[in-house]
């Protein structure tokens, strides 16, 4: 009972200098482990393209990802650690059909908040005279499909997750469960360091964030977003580049007979597109089904550190270390976003 101070009937209460502490302490390591995300990824990017390689330059991608996952995300893994997990969450088995049911919820919640996030974008870059550009999925497009299954739907999230949820979970959960769930979902909603990727990487983060706290087994919340990142970077890249949309319009202006040709030509392509987006709207339909059936039976854990109702805010963000990290990531996005 080292974080907390103990009153007459023998129930804990909140001590804020201590809570400060600790949690500066979280966020300082996440801010070094983000300024080690971007020197990797920066420094390796400008030593590729000093080369003058042009096959360097083509696999610029692959490169800047491979040192991150090789240098970057081991040193914050150590770097994170630092802090011991005090205790491990109790594994529960997740069945098929609640796995299902939760996806479902996490892809519906996504897809909502990115239709809302793409309307802010679009507002933003009417304001400002140009469109809010969206550099990693212009980059998930321009890779091969390989690329992307290995780095984008594989790695990307055993790491993230061992990240976001292993790792900070099990380092905030002592604030109770809720606590430590949006600490989960906003530091990967901020870690993706643009508008739209912070909307529904925080709400995914949520559900993730969830489901780990309650089966205490980062597999799930893994499989959960490989699946995600899967539909996104390979499934949908390989329909779009099968339908040829460039294709499309070049015939359509040639005129009728060129576009019902290109389209008796590409029928295969046109089904499986029509066919992924029918099944993109059930699964969105499905989850905010699932989510509004499902709202009132979701509670929380409390945990057996106390932050007082009133504290959450000095706790969570006036301190070196959290302040450290909102300032960085919030200031990233916002450049990101006017430049």
């Amino acid at each position: 009972m080292d974080n907390y101070s103990v009153i007459d009937n023998g129930q804990p209460v909140s001590n804020l200098a201590e809570n400060k502490k600790y949690m500066s302490g979280v966020g300082l390591r996440y801010f070094i482990a983000s300024i080690i995300t971007m020197v990797v990824q920066i420094g390796v990017g400008v030593i590729v393209q000093l080369t003058g390689n042009e096959l360097l330059i083509e696999y610029n991608f692959v490169i800047v990802m491979g040192a991150m996952y090789l240098i970057a995300y081991p040193i914050m893994f150590w770097v994170i650690g630092q802090i011991p997990a005090e205790v491990a969450i109790q594994k529960q088995k997740l069945g098929a059909g609640r796995f299902f049911k939760i996806f479902s919820i996490a892809f519906g919640g996504m897809y909502v908040t990115n239709f809302f996030a793409t309307i802010v974008i679009r507002m933003i870059g009417a304001i400002k005279g140009s469109p809010v550009k969206q550099n990693a999925m212009e980059l998930i497009q321009s890779n091969s499909i390989l690329v992307n299954l290995l780095m984008v739907a594989i790695i990307a999230p055993i790491l993230e997750e061992l990240l976001f949820r292993k790792f900070l979970i099990d380092r905030t959960v002592r604030f109770g469960e809720k606590y430590a769930v949006i600490m989960s979902g906003l530091f990967f909603g901020l870690f993706h360091g643009n508008i739209q990727q912070t909307c529904y990487a925080f709400v995914m983060g949520l559900v993730l964030g969830y489901v780990y706290v309650k089966t205490g087994n980062v597999k799930y919340t893994i499989a959960m977003h490989m699946i995600v990142n899967f539909m996104s970077s390979v499934v949908l890249i390989l329909l779009m580049r099968a339908l040829d949309y460039e294709g499309l319009l070049m015939a359509y202006k040639q005129g009728p007979d060129e576009a019902t040709a290109w389209v008796a030509s590409h029928i295969g392509s046109i089904l499986g597109f029509v066919a992924y987006f029918m099944i993109l709207f059930a699964l969105i339909i499905l989850g905010i089904v699932f989510f509004c059936l499902s709202v009132k039976k979701i509670h929380f854990n409390q945990g057996w550190k106390v932050i007082n109702k009133g504290e959450y805010f000095k706790t969570t963000v006036l301190n070196v270390g959290m302040a450290l990290f909102f300032v960085l990531w919030i200031g990233f996005i916002i450049v990101s976003t006017i430049v």
